[in-house]
């Protein structure tokens, strides 16, 4: 069985290896087409470069992203949102553009990230909005609320829990335990993390979505060019390969003392036990389950997501 696997992604690393991308990705950093209005900058957080943009005006809304994504994943809600709130939208390290250090990336790797991305940008009374990873790191940075940067938390889908051996992108598809079981071999699973093409990242993606249509052509031709980058792979496999920190993410949550909101699509991986038992760890907080939503909900119900932050990102306190 492992030699068949083995001799199947050995096949889809030349392929793609024959195919790949010459595309500049020094003009996919600076040049977003659907960014009509905005900035894309850079900053400093940590000793690593932090890229992020900005868009509108009002009180402050930070974005943070999905495994495996960027700040372009937001690119159906970004527009809208930055009619009513001033936008900051940041790729995570190992994500996107921003650096990819060869460090362990755990979720306490990518909190504290967040929390200089914060100080170094001197913003105050944020709401965060995460989605994914990007949910379960604003809810570890809400338990770690300094200097009260952050007003409110509205998570979505946020990725703390996990199947036996790995994280919860299992529950994805039968695809991708296939990926995710073979990634954690000795030997073959360095050689199954650089055999990902455009095919594979969609069908992994896609188990995402209650509606595969809604991942555009556009952004999956983002993600795997941007996946050619050198180090990507040791960082994206790391990510992976630290699925326990997702986990150990919700003994923080009891120590979260302002307003939260939880988003779960339907259709999402997390399991309804899963999702009431955040919403007991966390003492101000209300639950909101999206219809015929996946995991990636903003991109597959850009509308109510938006209505969601809308509703809720201006809300001192939540009545239980």
């Amino acid at each position: 069985m492992k030699t068949q696997i083995l001799f199947l992604m050995t096949v889809f690393l030349f392929l793609n290896a024959c195919t790949a991308s010459k595309t500049n990705l020094n003009k996919m950093k600076t040049q977003l087409s659907w960014l009509k209005q905005g900035e894309v900058k850079q900053t400093q957080v940590n000793g690593m470069n932090i890229r992020y943009i900005t868009a509108g005006s009002g009180q402050p809304l930070l974005l943070i992203h999905t495994i495996r994504t960027q700040l372009d994943y937001f690119k159906k809600i970004i527009p809208s949102l930055s009619k009513h709130y001033k936008v900051y939208a940041l790729d995570l390290p190992g994500h996107g553009f921003s650096d990819l250090p060869e460090i362990d990336y755990t979720s306490d790797f990518f909190t504290h990230t967040v929390k200089g991305f914060l100080e170094a940008l001197d913003l105050q009374k944020v709401t965060i909005v995460g989605e994914s990873i990007g949910g379960a790191i604003a809810l570890s940075t809400a338990s770690e609320n300094r200097g009260n940067r952050i007003k409110k938390v509205i998570a979505f889908n946020p990725y703390d829990y996990a199947e036996k051996g790995a994280g919860g992108i299992k529950r994805s598809s039968y695809f991708a335990r296939i990926i995710f079981t073979t990634m954690e071999w000795p030997g073959i699973g360095w050689i199954v993390s650089r055999t990902e093409n455009k095919l594979i990242l969609k069908k992994i993606l896609q188990g995402g979505f209650h509606n595969p249509s809604h991942l555009p052509d556009e952004l999956l031709d983002l993600f795997n060019h941007v996946g050619s980058r050198e180090g990507y792979r040791q960082a994206e496999k790391s990510t992976f390969h630290h699925w326990e920190t997702w986990v150990n993410v919700k003994k923080k949550y009891e120590q979260i003392h302002l307003p939260v909101t939880l988003v779960y699509g339907d259709s999402d991986w997390s399991k309804t036990a899963e999702r009431l038992e955040n919403q007991k760890k966390i003492e101000n907080s209300e639950l909101i389950i999206l219809k015929e939503t996946g995991h990636f909900s903003a991109l597959d119900s850009p509308d109510q997501v938006i209505q969601i932050i809308k509703n809720h990102a201006d809300l001192m306190s939540i009545r239980n």
